[in-house]
């Protein structure tokens, strides 16, 4: 039976459902989808060729479409969305409708066991042979980033400027706090 306006509604639920109930059937049945507002720090990305699959503070799910799906997102940045929840999913097809911004924490501020971004200059290099450790230093403080390629020590200078998304801070043997650059971890150089 396909049902067509209010009055095929309410003859057909009777008093089953409430008002709320009846006005979103009439919605769905119009064709109409529910416009969605959500902001979080993205967890996840999932892409394939047409779209991008995001994870928000391991609950919201939403989906990148179209020109949407072509700006540049990763873990770590935050995220307000304004889509049509579809399947548990809210779909945004217009770029007007993302906004991405990345807050950076300061060294003073880090927490263990916390994802965090982190913005500096390098101001030392670590071990020649190990390749894998830079200091960075903000106003605030000064933190040990052990970094899981040696492409970025390759390159890196002290006093360039750098920005690190989604690192792991950990505490060290030594109780002093450092930063893991992981698969999951992007680094980008600023001025």
């Amino acid at each position: 039976m396909k049902l067509k306006d209010s009055f095929d509604l309410l003859e057909h639920f009777g008093n089953l459902i409430d008002d709320e109930t009846r006005e979103i059937l009439k919605k769905y049945l119009k064709g109409e989808r529910e416009l969605k507002d959500a902001k979080g720090k993205i967890e996840r990305v999932y892409e394939n060729s047409e779209t991008k699959t995001l994870l928000l503070d391991s609950k919201i799910k939403v989906v990148l479409l179209g020109e949407a799906a072509k700006i540049e997102v990763f873990e770590g940045l935050d995220v307000s969305v304004r889509g049509f929840l579809s399947e548990g999913k809210i779909e945004v097809k217009n770029v007007k409708d993302l906004e991405i911004t990345a807050n950076f924490t300061p060294i003073s501020q880090l927490v263990s066991g916390k994802r965090s971004n982190l913005r500096g200059r390098v101001s030392g290099l670590g071990d020649v042979d190990f390749a894998r450790e830079i200091y960075l230093s903000d106003k605030t403080g000064r933190i040990k980033v052990l970094l899981m390629e040696k492409k970025v020590y390759d390159v890196v200078d002290i006093g360039d400027c750098v920005e690190i998304f989604n690192c792991l801070i950990k505490v060290n043997k030594k109780g002093e706090l450092e930063a893991h650059v992981d698969k999951k971890s992007k680094v980008r150089f600023c001025e």
